[in-house]
């Protein structure tokens, strides 16, 4: 099922590229070309419809780069990081801040209201992981107001979500969040 979806999804981002009438740039590396759009013409806020499928594009989380949430249809959400069963990483949560945009931006794409939320990172997900998302940063919020350093804020983490996958970077999650 998941591959199917997955599949789904592709094919209308790709509908979306090869469609989308502007400027591409590109990058040559080593080893690669990168083709990139011109952000400025599709504005935050707007639907595009592309060959008869909607395209809501919304601005992402403000702790993300690139910051954007994109509705494709009704049932798929395109996000930077799908919201996954697991600890974040440092690359997602760079200081205090972050944790209540992280927060504001999960709840943004659940209001939504897809089926399947796709990341460029961590595959598929569903209301039901945002829901576990949305709890993880409240707890991390409530941690953060109980523990005055890293290394308590990181136990207490932990030991919230003792089988979480990820555990490993908290450490770095901490020392991000108490600099």
């Amino acid at each position: 099922m998941k591959k199917k979806i997955m599949m789904l999804a592709v094919a209308a981002m790709t509908a979306l590229t090869v469609s989308a009438q502007g400027e591409f740039k590109s990058y040559e590396g080593k080893g690669f070309t990168m083709h990139v759009y011109n952000p400025n013409d599709v504005k935050f806020g707007s639907t595009e419809k592309i060959n008869g499928v909607s395209y809501l594009f919304n601005n992402g989380p403000k702790n993300d780069f690139p910051a954007a949430t994109i509705l494709i249809g009704k049932d798929f959400c395109l996000m930077h990081w799908a919201p996954a069963k697991a600890h974040m990483n440092a690359l997602q949560l760079a200081n205090r801040d972050a944790v209540a945009q992280a927060l504001e931006g999960v709840k943004a794409a659940k209001a939504l209201g897809a089926k399947y939320y796709l990341g460029s990172h961590g595959g598929v997900a569903t209301p039901e992981d945002l829901d576990f998302r949305i709890a993880y940063l409240t707890k991390m919020e409530q941690l953060l107001a109980d523990n005055k350093d890293a290394a308590s804020f990181a136990q207490a983490l932990k030991n919230a979500y003792p089988n979480l996958p990820g555990a490993e970077g908290v450490d770095a999650v901490a020392a991000n969040l108490y600099k």
